[in-house]
């Protein structure tokens, strides 16, 4: 979670344009790309009102670490089947 709030806390003063970029230079760099560019056009589309509350920001922040979480898991290695 840290990493991911380090990123927001990163962006938070630039211009929508550097926002972009450093948005989309985090989800290149993650490991479950597709998952956590879900998750952030879904908490883009989440109203204000939500995200700037403390519960929403729980919410959005929860959200990532789980995500955070699924990209780290080491994997079960696979028996072959002969």
């Amino acid at each position: 979670m840290a990493r991911y709030v380090a990123g927001v806390k990163f962006s938070e003063n630039f211009s929508s344009a550097l926002q972009y970029l450093a948005m989309q230079q985090y989800i290149n760099s993650h490991p479950e790309q597709f998952l956590l560019a879900f998750l952030i056009t879904e908490t883009m589309g989440l109203p204000n009102r939500f995200v700037t509350e403390e519960a929403g920001r729980y919410a959005v922040l929860a959200t990532a670490n789980f995500v955070d979480c699924i990209a780290c898991a080491p994997l079960p290695l696979l028996k072959s089947q002969t």
